[in-house]
């Protein structure tokens, strides 16, 4: 008796650990590492001449998540993301094409060459505008 009471007992352990184990749950990011990761301003004028975002947003909330000038990174305005060209000057890009320069005491505006930026994504003063660097 002692034999089969050993051998269900190895039967037992043969199945269970045959039996699939579960996929361990990925990490999610918490909200400071996720917060690390995007900024959010807000438009605080608009350039009357040619449509200019100027916004909350500085040189260093840039730097902090790691763009640095001459790098692409992206532009949520409403619904739809942009690749903006964190520059110097609003030829840094082709016509059309969307950049950011420092100006200002390092606020920064968000320019298209040639297009009037507020236009083409209906910004007024208030809409929140979020960053995000490409990986």
């Amino acid at each position: 008796m002692k034999s089969t009471g050993c051998l269900l007992l190895l039967g037992l352990m043969a199945t269970l650990s045959a039996e699939p184990q579960p996929a361990p749950t990925p990490a999610v990011p918490s909200n400071q590492e996720a917060a690390a990761t995007t900024d959010t301003g807000t438009v605080r004028k608009i350039t009357a001449n040619h449509g200019n975002l100027i916004t909350t947003l500085r040189a260093s909330d840039l730097a902090a998540l790691g763009i640095e000038v001459g790098q692409i990174f992206t532009l949520r305005i409403g619904e739809k993301d942009h690749d903006v060209l964190y520059g110097q000057r609003y030829e840094d890009v082709p016509a059309g094409g969307w950049v950011a320069v420092a100006k200002d005491g390092d606020l920064i505006w968000i320019a298209r060459n040639g297009v009037n930026a507020a236009e083409s994504v209906a910004a007024k003063v208030g809409t929140a505008v979020r960053v995000r660097p490409q990986r």
